[in-house]
């Protein structure tokens, strides 16, 4: 067997052997505390620091909301640390162009930490190469676009080469191809079903606020939001609908996107290309 979330299990132990379940339950305050933290980080990131304390809260209202309903013990809290770090990587990327902030993609692969979601903070990374519409417009926008491209590409092939570092190497990789059968578990797990399932007709209504609210802030302020971000957002959303316990990847994207629409509201838009 592959024990896919290993290293979190190592760190669970440590608490046990000192403070047993009660320490267990104390220790998520670590990673949870990091990643609000890095989500705090990145929409100012996005922001280019524009946002006032109630619009910050404003952009970390979804995500907290859908992440909250999943933060226990389970390694997922780690997963989204690492894909706000990631998301911050790329955006540092987009704003100064220097390949040196890639290098650490590698290093945020995860697989030991979740295996079975590690793939997920390469796909992050790799929809910062997506172009815009208008980099594909003439031969110097695409030019343009995959001179930024290129360097993403090769960072996202390093993070598969960095995922192989594993006591299981590519089985641990791998897990979530080999695994994908078993770990639905018949549909037994109310998590792991689609979103209408628990909700019944009114999925529509969280999807509908998550998918049209930010693109509407967006386009009322004219912010120049990252394709890459838009992906992570609609990609979020469709994993979310299939499996409900996968909204909070929507959730931090959606608020991400508000993050670049409230900037632009409030000033200049970032300009981040792509």
């Amino acid at each position: 067997m592959v024990a896919q979330q290993w290293l979190h299990d190592v760190w669970l132990w440590a608490w046990y052997t000192r403070g047993g379940y009660t320490a267990v339950a104390v220790s998520v305050c670590v990673p949870a505390g990091l990643l609000f933290w890095q989500l705090s980080r990145l929409m100012l990131d996005a922001a280019d620091g524009k946002l006032s304390p109630a619009a910050l809260a404003f952009c970390l209202a979804v995500p907290s909301a859908c992440i909250c309903m999943y933060i226990s013990v389970r390694p997922t809290i780690w997963t989204a640390l690492l894909c706000a770090i990631t998301a911050r990587i790329m955006l540092r990327y987009l704003g100064s162009r220097s390949r040196r902030a890639l290098l650490w993609l590698p290093a945020v692969a995860g697989v030991n930490l979740q295996a079975a979601q590690w793939p997920l903070l390469a796909a992050c990374a790799a929809a910062f190469a997506l172009p815009c519409p208008h980099e594909l417009a003439n031969p110097a926008t695409r030019r343009a676009w995959s001179a930024r491209a290129m360097p993403i590409c090769a960072a996202v092939a390093a993070m598969c080469a960095a995922s192989l570092l594993n006591p299981y190497g590519a089985d641990g990789s791998l897990y979530v191809l080999k695994s994908l059968g078993e770990a639905s578990y018949g549909g037994a797990i109310v998590e792991m079903q689609p979103l209408w399932v628990p909700l019944g007709p009114l999925f529509a209504v969280p999807v509908a606020a998550m998918a049209l609210g930010p693109i509407a802030l967006c386009r009322r302020s004219g912010a120049k939001v990252p394709a890459g971000a838009v992906a992570m957002l609609l990609a979020g959303i469709a994993a979310g609908v299939l499996h409900s316990r996968c909204m909070w990847i929507a959730g931090l994207s959606c608020g991400l996107c508000c993050a670049f629409g409230l900037a632009g509201a409030l000033g200049e838009p970032m300009a981040h290309p792509g």
